[in-house]
C-alpha cells in the first residue's frame, strides 16, 4: 500500500482496499473448492485471506494473526 499512498495519497488507499476486499469475497464465494496450503506467517492481509477460505490446510509452523491488534487497532471486517 505504500506505493499507492505515495502516488495517490489517502484517497487512493480506499480504492485499493475495496479491490482487495472484492478479491477476498470472490475467493470466499467461489463455485469451485479452493484449498491452498500455507506455511509460515499469514499476518494482516494474509490472515484475512485465510479467514475467507472455506477450508484451510496449514503446516504446523504456521502463524496466523492480525498485526493491527498488536498495536492497539481494531481491524474493520470486510463488508
Amino acid at each position: 500500500m505504500l506505493p499507492v499512498f505515495m502516488s495517490g495519497g489517502p484517497k487512493a488507499i480506499g480504492a485499493e482496499e475495496a479491490k482487495l476486499q472484492q478479491a477476498f469475497m470472490r475467493v470466499k464465494y467461489a463455485q469451485v473448492p479452493w484449498w491452498p496450503p500455507f506455511r509460515g506467517l499469514a499476518l494482516g492481509g494474509g490472515c484475512e485471506l485465510v479467514a475467507a477460505l472455506r477450508r484451510r490446510v496449514a503446516c504446523l509452523e504456521s502463524y496466523i494473526g492480525m498485526v493491527e491488534i498488536g498495536v492497539g487497532l481494531i481491524p474493520r471486517p470486510a463488508v
